[in-house]
Parts: structure tokens; sequence; C-alpha cells
């Protein structure tokens, strides 16, 4: 009987197809961490192979630049969540300035 009739408080039933299953948040931020763990082995690679200005302090340099941009992208996640039904229009502008706003403060920190 899935599918027909009320359930027992008078509501519908549940469509019948695939089950309900928990999300599996760990995985989301697992891929996320060896996201950023990339991208900042990637950006210490590029900057000795580049040459910078500071030949030893290439990995402090780079987790300087990381950390700053770090507290506005978590700021503009904490945004983008409480823009949720908000139109995609102004979640774009928030993505927008919130990239700039990194960017910023990574070159402020950093120099």
């Amino acid at each position: 009987m899935t599918g027909e009739g009320p359930d027992q408080h008078g509501g519908p039933r549940r469509p019948p197809g695939r089950p309900r299953t928990t999300r599996r948040v760990g995985w989301r931020w697992a891929r996320a961490l060896v996201v950023v763990a990339g991208g900042l082995g990637l950006a210490i690679v590029v900057a000795n192979t580049v040459g910078t200005p500071m030949e030893g302090d290439v990995a402090s340099l780079v987790a300087t630049a990381f950390g700053a941009a770090l507290v506005p992208g978590v700021l503009g996640a904490i945004v983008l969540w409480l823009l949720r039904a908000r139109s995609v229009q102004t979640q774009a502008i928030v993505v927008a300035l919130v990239s700039v706003a990194g960017t910023a403060a990574g070159v402020l920190v950093a120099s």
C-alpha cells in the first residue's frame, strides 16, 4: 500500500520512488579541504617557479595571503547562507564582491 490513500495523520503519503537517504555532509567538507590544499600547493609551486622577491619565504607568503583571503570567504559564505531565499542575481553580486574583497585582503596582507 505505497502511495495510496492518506497516512495515519490524514496527510498524503510520500510518493513511491527512491527512498530518502541522509546526506553525507562530511564528504562535502573533505572534498573542499582537498581542493584548498591543492590550491595552496599549486600556489607555492608557481611562486617558487616564477621566482618571487622573497625566495625563502614563499610558503609563509602564500599562507599569509590565504589566511587573509579566508576571512572574506567565510563571511561571504555566511552572507550567502542568509540570502538563500533571495534572487540569484543578488547572490551573484555577493559572490563577485566577496571574490574582490578576498583578493584585495590577500594582496594587502601579503605586501
